[in-house]
């Protein structure tokens, strides 16, 4: 499951002898070479802020994370609202230091249910269709999407045929293939993979940001303290060259503005496995 660990030493900040390195490890949003390339100026800039050695883990999906955090095998994650709320239901204490805007400057975001332009699909369209998706635990996976669905065409994925891949990217670059008819990304990607024909059928209701949330599990208050200060003050010259997941700023956020995932529908409820069915056109 662990598909790559990467340390990103400090120069002049080796840290008190024998204090080990931090973990940083962000959703799986996109491949691997991706999240490399996002995540280590951010793990850069924090072992030279804190004078401590930084180490960016990459997991092969939402759940690898998510077991890693509760396991407290990861320190700092960059967690979407339903990771972020599973973390919390299996007993970890993720603690938000802080809150990334989008590109457009808010610190909120949405769900998109996509289809390529050129099949003119609407949302009624897609019963018994095969829908991409992201993961279980991904927010804009089977809980944002089945909630378009049941809000815009009157019925839910259990009457498609959907399939997890594992990415943001893996389910756009699918939809625009015709591999699947639709699919269930975070808006920024609709908006990303737009020059491949990719259209917006459906939106979901806003969602409260994408965080970094230290682990409270091996992570001192003291500490969580510190660096949510250095992030909340990070100058923009720095935190534009973070790239597109974290290079638009940030702002504060609180564990309970994620409790408005409930209205999306029951965390309990989301399947892990898609139900066997051989569609017979994507």
């Amino acid at each position: 499951l662990l598909l790559l660990l990467w340390l990103i030493p400090a120069a002049g900040a080796a840290g008190a002898a024998g204090e080990r390195s931090l973990r940083l490890a962000p959703l799986p949003l996109e491949n691997q070479a991706e999240m490399v390339k996002s995540f280590s100026p951010l793990a850069a800039y924090l072992s030279s802020r804190l004078g401590r050695e930084v180490e960016l883990v990459v997991y092969h999906n939402h759940a690898a994370l998510i077991d890693a955090f509760v396991a407290d095998e990861v320190d700092i994650a960059f967690f979407g609202p339903l990771p972020f709320v599973e973390a919390q239901n299996r007993g970890a204490q993720p603690v938000p230091l802080a809150g990334f805007r989008e590109a457009d400057g808010s610190a909120r975001y949405r769900c998109a249910l996509i289809a390529s332009g050129l099949d003119r699909l609407t949302p009624a369209d897609l019963r018994g269709r095969a829908i991409g998706l992201v993961s279980p635990s991904s927010t804009c996976g089977y809980l944002g999407t089945n909630a378009i669905l049941l809000e815009q065409a009157g019925f839910s994925l259990e009457e498609t045929s959907y399939r997890y891949l594992h990415s943001h990217e893996a389910v756009a670059l699918a939809v625009a293939a015709g591999e699947v008819a639709a699919g269930g990304v975070k808006e920024s990607y609709a908006r990303k993979y737009a020059p491949l024909d990719i259209v917006i059928l459906g939106q979901s209701a806003w969602l409260p940001p994408f965080a970094l949330a230290a682990n409270g599990g091996t992570i001192s208050a003291a500490e969580i303290q510190r660096l949510s200060e250095v992030l909340l003050s990070t100058q923009p010259v720095v935190y534009r060259r973070w790239g597109p997941h974290l290079g638009h700023g940030m702002d504060p956020v609180q564990a309970e503005d994620y409790e408005a995932l409930g209205a999306f529908g029951n965390l309990a409820e989301i399947p892990s496995v898609p139900p066997a069915k051989d569609p017979t056109e994507p």
